[in-house]
């Protein structure tokens, strides 16, 4: 049975998405990751440090795993560098209920806004 779940990859020690290329290559590796492992993306956005995103999946780690694994090998061979990108765990937080769902999409979509990026929801094109 999919749950809903709340992910976050951060990079306190560097940058993940250098540039727009960067940034879109993020989105590709997270909606190939939801396609091989059959989930539901639901909201995603995208930091230069970290990102956050919500889907409906039976195997959240997997979906993770996939993502970083794409986004890593791209990532290293773009800027001649080895190793995992981001921190070695990442957020995971189960969503229950509608009200939950709600406020955890409205976070996810708001990171333009919470970081100063934007002035409005919609000025920051990469939530």
């Amino acid at each position: 049975m999919r749950k809903t779940v709340h992910l976050c990859l951060s990079s306190h020690d560097e940058v993940m998405f250098r540039s727009e290329a960067d940034l879109t290559m993020g989105f590709n590796c997270f909606a190939l990751a939801t396609l091989t492992t059959e989930s539901r993306a639901l909201a995603e956005g995208r930091m230069s440090t970290h990102h956050h995103s919500m889907a409906q999946t039976d195997n959240a780690k997997e979906l993770m795993y996939r993502n970083r694994n794409a986004y890593s090998r791209y990532f290293n061979t773009k800027y001649r560098r080895k190793g995992r990108l981001g921190e070695k765990h990442f957020f995971l937080l189960e969503i229950e209920g509608l009200h939950h769902t709600i406020a955890a999409l409205n976070y996810v979509n708001r990171q333009g806004l919470h970081h100063g990026l934007a002035v409005t929801l919609f000025d920051y094109t990469h939530c």
